[in-house]
């Protein structure tokens, strides 16, 4: 009987360690915005949507030289928005946004492809836009819309004013763990 049990006892065991070894992360932190984490698949996201998704905001417009620094700034400015009413898109908004993204897709076999691999789904597609909606209302309300005689000025504007706008605001970048570090 002692046998059958420590038998067991190391079987579980030995079940248990390999598990932990061969689990992976499934996202990474890669900044603190305040208390909102900004994670390594946003990113990814935030330059797939700016990619063909373009905005007047030039933090929406997914280059990724400046990606963090981006979305730390989207994410900024998405927290000043709150739940705000005059902040929020109404869903057609939202909707048709997101269906003039989805014509870059010939198929919706390729469209589901493209949402699987971001690690989206119907829902959180219409909230990732709903997000980038917000973020320009705010922008809009804030300091106006760029015309074409004075985009220039404007930028310098915007930069000015999400400069002043994250001072107030702690941002803690979350450095990569070396794989030696994982459990």
């Amino acid at each position: 009987m002692f046998r059958v049990f420590v038998t067991i006892f190391w079987m579980h065991w030995v079940s248990l360690v390999q598990a932990q070894t061969l689990t992976q992360p499934v996202d990474r932190a890669v900044a603190l915005v305040d208390n909102a984490v900004v994670t390594a698949s946003d990113l990814s996201l935030h330059v797939a949507l700016g990619s063909l998704d373009k905005s007047f905001v030039p933090i929406l417009n997914g280059n990724p030289d400046t990606v963090l620094e981006d979305a730390i700034n989207a994410t900024i400015i998405q927290s000043m928005a709150g739940r705000i009413s005059v902040y929020q898109p109404n869903p057609a908004q939202v909707r048709t946004r997101v269906e003039a993204y989805q014509n870059h897709w010939a198929s919706e076999a390729n469209w589901r492809q493209h949402l699987l691999l971001l690690g989206l789904n119907d829902k959180s597609i219409l909230q990732a836009f709903e997000r980038r909606l917000v973020i320009e209302r705010v922008v809009s309300r804030a300091i106006g819309m760029p015309e074409e005689s004075n985009e220039l000025s404007w930028k310098d504007q915007f930069k000015t004013w999400i400069a002043r706008e994250r001072e107030g605001v702690r941002v803690r970048l979350v450095p990569p763990t070396s794989p030696s570090a994982q459990p």
